[in-house]
């Protein structure tokens, strides 16, 4: 069974209407409430003359364990909310330590317009503030402490402690730290008691800023062995010796999944063995994660500004459609989401102006289904990058109805152009990631080479000029190269990545 979706573009150039993947109940506490998800996505275009590469991996057979960043054991850390505006992690362990092997290290951090400070918290944020924490039974006379720091003037880095009975505070204190301190220097916190109540739970927040909203790029808080006097019990991981790493199973060639959302808990998306063919699929299921209800996705792509999905991977001509197999198994009143959207890099003003984007939805299927999707548009002009991705719930939009347990496998990818010619998106060169863009000093390329090649990596500039080339020798798998880029003058360039069987070309930026 095959099924023929036409469907007409909804959005021409001149306005960027994507597909909004809803974070609902992200009201995050403390500077969370300010924060919004964002990625600079990088835009790759065909220059006339070198041919390019469709991406790889439309048959899910390629994953790599993804790792994202450490926590402290036991702690919530802002590092999820860093990772997303593209500032890495915020919230590390060090060497530098008062005792022990690690401590901590706390630090306030920008991307573009951005500013993050570092927050680590027993417990976890939520539109309320914080819930849960860690069980506790004792009431300590005092909160012993190691802290040095780096605190920009006008600013003001805290703790606070907590006890709860019930869900219910029954005491806390906080303390403050401002200005510099290079060494280690010991605090002692009294901990009021007003009442001979025994708590049931330990609450604890950290921060390298009291002020959100203005908070100061650059602050840094160092904590170590922190210890409980008059307690019995010892505050839990107070030493930052355990450390728990935040990973993941990805699937290869710039494919962007839910399975962030889930850090630490159930993956939202996996490959699975039941393929339609070869050993795997892809499986997206929409399970519970720490912001709640939301839907599982893959995105070949990127998260951009205000939570739309940008960047994508060059095409050559005008696509007709894209076809593949899926099984769909909706939970209640869910319907599946498909969705396609094109670009064309504007050199004037060096970004991407959208062109169209569509919305699909396939019906249920409890066994493998061929689709096609047929992009029916009257393009304004041809686009040169295109950004696909799916969901088990229809996430067009905010009533979008978002069931757990909906369930959508997609295997064997492929997108057909107009001129006739098909391209299985399971092909010899992986989508380059290139970063950062702008670069100023190396260009990071990475990427991934199906089988044994010679590879030369070539600078053009964009009259076509070669402006440097880099002999890389006999290469396969997983590649990663700095391309030197600090000679260049400012301005806009071409990489191409030359292989035996083509090249893959990207833009970028240099300044």
């Amino acid at each position: 069974m095959t099924i023929f979706l036409p469907v007409s573009c909804l959005h021409l150039l001149g306005r960027q209407d994507a597909v909004a993947f809803k974070s609902k109940g992200a009201n995050f506490y403390l500077a969370m409430k300010k924060f919004q998800l964002f990625l600079v996505a990088v835009s790759f275009f065909a220059w006339a003359g070198l041919p390019a590469q469709t991406v790889p991996n439309g048959d899910f057979e390629n994953w790599t364990q993804q790792y994202y960043f450490a926590n402290p054991t036991l702690f919530w850390t802002t590092n999820f909310q860093a990772y997303l505006i593209g500032a890495g992690a915020n919230v590390t362990k060090t060497t530098d330590a008062y005792a022990g092997t690690y401590a901590l290290k706390l630090e306030t951090v920008s991307a573009d317009t951005s500013v993050l400070p570092g927050v680590i918290g027993l417990g976890n944020p939520g539109p309320g503030g914080f819930t849960g924490g860690y069980p506790y039974t004792e009431l300590p006379d005092t909160l012993s402490g190691y802290a040095k720091y780096n605190i920009a003037s006008g600013d003001t880095a805290f703790l606070v402690v907590i006890f709860l009975v019930g869900g219910v505070p029954v005491t806390s204190a906080s303390q403050l730290f401002t200005g510099v301190q290079d060494t280690y220097t010991q605090f002692k916190l009294p901990i009021p008691s007003f009442l001979p109540i025994e708590p049931d739970t330990l609450q604890f927040i950290l921060s390298t800023s009291s002020n959100f909203d203005n908070a100061v790029a650059g602050n840094v808080l160092y904590m170590d062995g922190l210890s409980f006097i008059g307690a019995s019990a010892p505050f839990p991981n107070g030493g930052f010796e355990d450390w728990t790493d935040v990973a993941s199973e990805e699937p290869d060639g710039g494919w962007l999944t839910s399975n962030i959302f889930n850090i630490g808990g159930v993956p939202s998306v996996t490959k699975t063995s039941d393929a339609q063919s070869g050993n795997y699929a892809i499986r997206l299921e929409n399970v519970s994660s720490f912001i709640g209800s939301s839907s599982s996705f893959a995105l070949l792509g990127e998260l951009g500004g205000g939570e739309n999905p940008a960047g994508g991977f060059p095409i050559l001509n005008e696509p007709k459609n894209i076809s593949g197999f899926y099984q769909y198994a909706p939970q209640g009143p869910d319907s599946s989401l498909f969705f396609a959207q094109f670009s064309k890099w504007n050199p004037a003003t060096q970004q991407s102006d959208s062109i169209a984007t569509l919305f699909f939805s396939l019906p249920p299927a409890a066994e493998y289904t061929q689709f096609e999707l047929v992009f029916d548009v009257a393009w304004p002009t041809t686009p040169d990058t295109m950004l696909f991705g799916f969901a088990p719930s229809y996430i067009k939009n905010d009533s979008a109805s978002v069931t757990m347990g909906s369930m959508l496998q997609v295997d064997n990818l492929a997108i057909e152009f107009v001129s006739g010619v098909t391209f299985p998106l399971g092909e010899y060169l992986s989508l380059v990631n290139a970063y950062p863009n702008p670069a100023r000093n190396f260009l990071t390329l990475r990427f991934s080479v199906a089988e044994s090649t010679p590879l030369d990596v070539v600078i053009y500039d964009e009259n076509g000029k070669e402006r440097a080339a880099y002999d890389l020798g006999l290469r396969s798998g997983e590649v990663s190269f700095e391309l030197p880029v600090a000679g260049l003058p400012a301005g806009g360039y071409i990489y191409s990545i030359v292989t035996e069987k083509g090249a893959f070309n990207g833009k970028f930026i240099a300044w």
